[in-house]
């Protein structure tokens, strides 16, 4: 992504393709007078970051008031050099499981399956939080999160019912991403920095582990039926209290990637500052067709 999603949508526009109504805003008021212009009763914020992932991260909110427009856009309005400098740098944080690499179009199966899986299984309490515009963007969220997983899970039973060169694969991608997508939940609750104020506040309605819990039990019969093998030697099913019991996950390797020093972290960076600097031109076009499209607005208006 080399330019804004707010550039893009202007150039798209210029070719006569249909693009939602909306406006960049620079600033709260710009932003609250923006939503006042377009018309309730829903409106959408997003951060404009030259990243991934934003919604997961909370760049994406679903509001139903101006007074919410300007709440949001107070918490999301950083300067965007801000942002750039704070990524590139290694500042800004991100999700741990961007860090590894997809080698095989089983990946894309696994990420779908495990990774948005292990997701959805975070957001879907969210949709009943306290805080009213994240639970209320979290449906929404949650929603396309699920298509990616029943997407992701449909490529791996394909390949794993194709020929044995595919199953292979689709084992090996498995062997790959099992342990990075129950860390996704987070450390352990008593090594969890914010778990137990955001349990307080009913902002988080179930631990780090009851969901890494949840996730495993719901996880290991999907794998099963695609006739491939969980990836963990000790896993087991405990009779008595009706839980799948695994083997301990490496946080040395979570705290690690976390850190900056996982195995794609230094390549993602430097992918991130050449296709920024490449797409130097791209920005500069669209920010003067922008600035012309203001013009001619400003000058039919007068008119």
């Amino acid at each position: 992504m080399n330019i804004h999603e707010h550039q893009a949508k202007a150039l798209l526009a210029e070719y006569g393709v249909p693009v939602p109504r909306g406006n960049a805003a620079f600033s709260v008021d710009e932003a609250v007078a923006i939503a006042g212009d377009l018309g309730g009763p829903v409106y959408v914020v997003k951060a404009q970051i030259h990243a991934g992932g934003r919604g997961k991260a909370g760049g994406v909110k679903v509001v139903k008031s101006l007074d919410e427009v300007k709440d949001v856009a107070e918490t999301l309005g950083v300067e965007r050099d801000d942002t750039i400098e704070d990524l590139h740098s290694g500042k800004a944080k991100y999700s741990s499981i961007f860090n590894y690499p997809t080698l095989t179009w089983a990946d894309i199966g696994a990420i779908g399956w495990l990774v948005d899986g292990a997701a959805i299984m975070n957001q879907v309490p969210l949709c009943r939080c306290s805080y009213g515009p994240y639970s209320r963007a979290m449906v929404r969220v949650c929603k396309e999160e699920s298509f990616h997983q029943r997407q992701g899970y449909s490529i791996m039973l394909a390949m794993a019912k194709g020929t044995p060169e595919q199953k292979r694969m689709a084992q090996d991608a498995i062997n790959r991403w099992w342990f990075p997508s129950l860390m996704m939940f987070g450390p352990h609750d008593t090594e969890s920095s914010h778990s137990e104020q955001s349990m307080n506040w009913k902002i988080k309605r179930f631990s780090n582990d009851e969901l890494r819990q949840r996730f495993l039990d719901m996880t290991v019969p999907q794998c099963e039926l695609l006739g491939c093998e969980v990836p963990d030697p000790n896993l087991k099913f405990n009779e008595e209290t009706g839980h799948y019991e695994m083997s301990p996950l490496d946080w040395d390797e979570f705290w690690g990637v976390v850190k900056g020093n996982g195995k794609c972290n230094r390549q993602r960076i430097r992918a991130r500052k050449e296709a920024y600097e490449k797409g130097e031109w791209v920005r500069e076009a669209a920010m003067e067709y922008a600035d012309k499209k203001q013009k001619r607005r400003e000058a039919s208006k007068a008119a």
